[in-house]
């Protein structure tokens, strides 16, 4: 877990330093129940210290976790994004699957996964969460990444921070464009 820790500080600090002003952060810790452990904030020294105290136990409540952040970022003004770090599986939650899936589409926030597998083969591995994820991430336009301990946990931090940079959104309306019927009928009595 130090070096899941120390790959988020770097990826926080890079988020703070390229991003826009206004960003915000919040740190989650979940296990068997969800902590809010930050406010949101841009204070990478506040980070840093919650970071440091983070330790891994007990179970996973992954779906809690994405319900909770997604509700926490439905109501802020601005982009949302959820980065969430995990081995992927999901076994103590009470909310469903589905009902962490709405609450992301409902704070239309992208889901990044860091998937980091302790167990490289099939036979041990929670291959429903990695799947789970990958829906999660497909279906909110995010993505997920499988990278072991290290440079490559870096690498998929870097790879979310372009992501995050150069998404864009362009909306138009064309000219000369019939305008929709208002619903109105024309009825002849006879």
């Amino acid at each position: 877990m130090k070096y899941e820790v120390e790959s988020v500080k770097r990826f926080l600090s890079a988020v703070f330093r390229e991003g826009n002003p206004g960003d915000r952060v919040r740190l989650y810790s979940f296990n068997d129940e969800i902590g809010r452990v930050t406010a949101f904030s841009k204070n990478m020294g506040m980070f840093d210290r919650e970071l440091r105290r983070l330790h891994a136990e007990g179970g996973t409540s992954l779906y809690d976790a994405l319900w909770v952040a997604s509700r926490d970022l439905e109501d802020r003004d601005g982009r949302h994004v959820l980065v969430v770090v995990t081995d992927g599986g999901d076994t103590t939650s009470h909310k469903r699957y589905n009902d962490a899936l709405e609450a992301a589409h409902r704070a239309d926030a992208p889901i990044y996964a860091a998937l980091v597998m302790p167990i490289t083969n099939d036979a041990g591995r929670n291959i429903g969460g990695e799947n789970a994820l990958t829906t999660f991430a497909g279906s909110t336009g995010g993505k997920v990444f499988t990278p072991t301990i290290g440079a490559e946990l870096d690498r998929a931090f870097t790879e979310i921070l372009r992501d995050l940079r150069t998404q864009y959104l362009i909306g138009f309306y064309p000219k000369n464009l019939a305008q929709p019927e208002t619903g109105s009928t024309n009825s002849k009595s006879s």
